[in-house]
């Protein structure tokens, strides 16, 4: 999927020399750590029983770091990606922000394409698992509105995509990756991009 995702950028970067349209970025695999503007969003992450909030928290894994990332292996492409993970029985509820994107400047409804995964563990025929909800706010002064929230095990990486909606008054719009515990093995993120399906353009930050 990165190869993808860079060679639709790419082709879109040659398109901007003669358009001129100045919203392209390289899609963000995460293989340098938390890229430049993202946020980890502690408010909604309630305090541990010691008083604080040190646990389950989005945390940058690689491979390089471990001997095997686990649940699901690997990355879904490179050697790094974001999880979620907590060993802690208290409830956590984390989000993963993106920077604002003018995505209103693209004329076009835009799409967010992912890969993801989130492992259960069933215990006496009941499955526990932790959630992924992807939520969006077209700027800081909108409330966020849930975009869509995954409660199924999905055991292997996954990509999927999502029109976002309010696009066109988004010219501060903004996408969180909202991981919720559930007593399962963790949420994880990879090759995170926004683009135009129609005019194979990425959105810029």
């Amino acid at each position: 999927m990165k190869r993808l995702c860079f060679l639709i950028w790419s082709l879109c970067m040659l398109m901007t020399v003669q358009a001129a349209v100045p919203y392209f970025i390289t899609p963000q695999d995460f293989e340098q750590g938390l890229p430049t503007g993202w946020i980890i969003d502690y408010s909604s992450l309630p305090s541990l029983s010691d008083g604080n909030n040190h646990n389950g928290v989005w945390r940058h894994e690689c491979a390089s770091d471990n001997a095997l990332l686990v649940n699901p292996e690997g990355a879904y492409s490179g050697s790094c990606r974001m999880a979620v993970r907590t060993t802690n029985p208290e409830e956590y509820c984390v989000r993963l922000v993106t920077p604002v994107m003018d995505v209103h400047a693209a004329g076009a409804q835009p799409v967010l394409r992912f890969a993801h995964a989130q492992n259960g563990i069933t215990v006496k025929d009941k499955v526990y698992m932790d959630t992924l909800s992807v939520y969006v706010r077209p700027n800081a002064t909108q409330p966020w509105q849930l975009l869509h929230r995954y409660t199924e095990p999905i055991a292997a990486w996954r990509v999927d995509e999502l029109p976002l909606d309010n696009y066109n008054i988004g010219t501060a719009y903004q996408i969180a990756f909202e991981a919720k515990d559930g007593n399962g093995q963790g949420v994880v993120l990879d090759d995170v991009c926004v683009y135009i399906p129609s005019r194979c353009t990425d959105v810029s930050y």
